[in-house]
């Protein structure tokens, strides 16, 4: 409808063995080779250290995980939730054909799970990945300048959705992994990971101390992690007999090859890594990195997967530069004994708060780092200021480059379908970690986004391009960019005082007065609103959010369910006088 093709890739030449070639087959076996290898090749260019990766494992766990059965209503579940993709893997079978016939084949599928479970053997069959590689940046013709995009069988992730949920189950109710990986784990996200930083960058600037982080890029990190190392690991956090009979097949004996402009290369066997593309490459991957936390404890982690980050925080930068310096000697040594390879030409520091005029050099294995002012965290762009005038361009751009498509649709399609095309191609920008960078609630520089909105608001109901909006948010049901945030900010903290979220580190700060003063005022039941000393910790939520609720109507905060206080809260918004 908006006359736009998709471009298909194509590789028409590339370097292999330091020769171009147009080759299809040279073409597609020298980007296998590449890929197979470029784990191993890393792990040989680590130096030996005088540790072992086990030395930092703490805390043996006594007792030992098991597989409970699956049945027929789980697959079905499973396999329900696939994606309608069609995107084929090894055995050429899309996701569609099996969601279509998945009625009549989840008891069998279901059978095969549990004896797999049952006898610790992952299908062979279900090993082979087909890699697709996707040009990034500079020369295409180099294969080191290309992403492989592993697309595995659709059996096989119905298989480690399975393993997946009772690895899951077991990690939560023992405590495995630490309280500061955010990765791949119920109730928590990015956004609660940028939350918790955020605070605590804030605090320490209104104690006016030093904070310094150091954003630790790893080289092809799920390429590299080692099966020896991982299955010690897997045992030390009790997963033995069977299940780790079973996960120890999982890894073993993997295969892969590349499909490039319609050529597949041979089969290579992959020595190292967990599998790309899919459902337990993630969490084995955190499994591995969990004891890094026990390097340190100086260090704040803040780790989401293998997005690895250290802060630390001091009276002045010549102490911070020190103990941070003396620090990272530790975590280096860390990767080493791990053979996992740091890419310390794109690892980077920052000195937050009023650090214009503050200097540090901070080395790793003698490496001076690179000092940022802002950089991409997690999908938003934090800046050294704690101000998030960077990402809000970025939010604008994204938001803005879709007006013309809207333009041109929507004299073909109804308003409703116009308005769904607002949240498929706006909406996720202006939502996405809304929560930390929309705060404090009036901004110049919200105001941008704000007329952003309004353009589309327009253009859907085709008004005048002078109308007065508010009418027009209201009947659309459209929240702008502030009553977003109050959206998402007053559901936050319903979910905190109301125990249905893991984020322990907030529930800290959204306390009742009366759990403060025995005083019987008409604010005992309000929540309790912290002393702060600079506007930077005045416009975190952890501030400005037991305002907002306090001046919620009592009757909405009541509400009895989660849902139920979304919507009352967004009729709320929507009638409140602007």
């Amino acid at each position: 409808m908006i006359g736009k093709k998709r471009k298909k890739q194509t590789v028409n030449c590339i370097e292999v063995n330091g020769d171009l070639t147009q080759d299809p087959e040279i073409i597609a076996n020298g980007f296998n080779n590449y890929f197979v290898n470029v784990g191993p090749d890393l792990a040989k260019k680590i130096p030996d250290c005088n540790k072992k990766a086990t030395d930092y494992l703490q805390n043996r766990l006594a007792g030992s995980m098991y597989f409970s059965p699956a049945t027929d209503e789980e697959v079905l579940d499973i396999i329900s939730g696939l994606k309608n993709t069609n995107s084929l893997g090894h055995d050429n079978i899309p996701n569609k054909v099996v969601k279509y016939c998945k009625s009549e084949l989840a008891h069998i599928i279901c059978h095969i799970v549990n004896q797999s479970m049952a006898d610790g053997v992952f299908p062979e069959l279900l090993k082979t990945a087909k890699i697709v590689p996707v040009f990034k940046s500079e020369n295409d013709k180099l294969v080191n300048n290309y992403r492989p995009i592993s697309i595995l069988t659709t059996f096989s992730k119905i298989f480690e959705k399975a393993v997946f949920a009772r690895l899951s189950d077991y990690m939560e109710k023992y405590k495995i992994l630490h309280e500061n990986q955010f990765g791949f784990r119920k109730g928590l996200s990015t956004c609660t990971a940028l939350l918790q930083l955020v605070d605590e960058l804030a605090n320490s600037i209104d104690h006016g101390q030093t904070t310094v982080g150091v954003f630790v890029d790893l080289a092809k990190a799920f390429d590299t992690v080692d099966h020896r190392i991982l299955l010690q690991k897997l045992e030390h956090y009790g997963i033995r007999g069977v299940v780790l009979k079973w996960f120890n097949s999982y890894i073993s004996n993997r295969k892969q090859c590349v499909l490039v402009n319609s050529t597949i290369s041979k089969l290579s066997n992959i020595k190292c890594g967990v599998p790309q593309g899919s459902i337990l490459g993630p969490i084995l991957f955190i499994l591995y990195i969990n004891d890094l936390t026990h390097v340190s404890h100086k260090l704040k982690n803040i780790m989401f997967a293998d997005d690895t980050n250290l802060f630390l925080t001091g009276k002045s930068i010549n102490e911070v530069e020190n103990e941070m310096n003396s620090e990272l000697a530790k975590v280096n040594i860390w990767f080493q004994a791990n053979l996992l390879s740091l890419n310390v030409k794109k690892t980077s520091y920052m000195i937050f708060g009023n650090s214009k005029n503050k200097t540090a050099n901070i080395y790793i294995d003698n490496i001076l780092l690179n000092r940022q002012y802002d950089t991409k965290f997690l999908g938003v762009i934090l800046s050294a200021n704690l101000k998030w005038n960077k990402h809000i361009d970025v939010v604008v751009s994204k938001a803005s480059k879709n007006i013309g498509i809207i333009a041109k649709v929507r004299h073909l399609l109804p308003q409703k379908l116009t308005r769904n095309l607002y949240f498929t191609l706006v909406h996720p920008y202006v939502n996405y970690c809304n929560l930390i960078w929309a705060s404090p609630v009036k901004s110049v520089q919200l105001e941008r986004i704000l007329k952003v909105q309004k353009k589309y608001c327009r253009l859907i109901t085709f008004s005048n391009f002078v109308e007065h909006s508010r009418p027009l948010f209201v009947r659309l049901c459209i929240l702008n960019v502030y009553e977003i945030h109050k959206l998402l900010l007053l559901s936050h903290i319903y979910a905190i005082t109301n125990g249905l979220t893991k984020n322990e580190y907030s529930q800290q700060y959204y306390i009742v007065n009366s759990d403060i003063h025995q005083y019987n005022t008409r604010q005992k039941n309000n929540l309790h609103i912290p002393n702060c000393r600079t506007s930077t910790k005045q416009n975190t939520i952890s501030f400005q959010g037991p305002k907002l609720w306090n001046s919620l109507p009592m009757d909405v905060r009541s509400s009895p369910s989660i849902m139920i206080f979304k919507r009352k809260v967004r009729k709320y918004l929507l009638n409140e006088v602007q």
